[in-house]
């Protein structure tokens, strides 16, 4: 596949919804989000059917229901 479909062409432009629509039809979906969402630094492009500004939401949700 194309990685333009993932990953942005120029810095700072949101990929398109391609990437989005091929993590639709992947059996591994989850496990790629749940590898993202536990990196320590943001990772560029369409991951686990995420954009960046998704798992940011993610990971701010996440921050909200761990106990401590």
């Amino acid at each position: 596949m194309d990685s333009d479909l993932f990953y942005p062409v120029k810095v700072g432009v949101s990929p398109g919804q391609g990437g989005k629509a091929v993590c639709e039809e992947c059996p591994v979906v989850a496990e790629c989000l749940e590898y993202v969402l536990s990196r320590p630094t943001p990772e560029l492009g369409i991951w686990g059917g995420t954009n960046e500004r998704d798992r940011r939401i993610l990971r701010r949700e996440r921050r909200k229901t761990q106990p401590g």
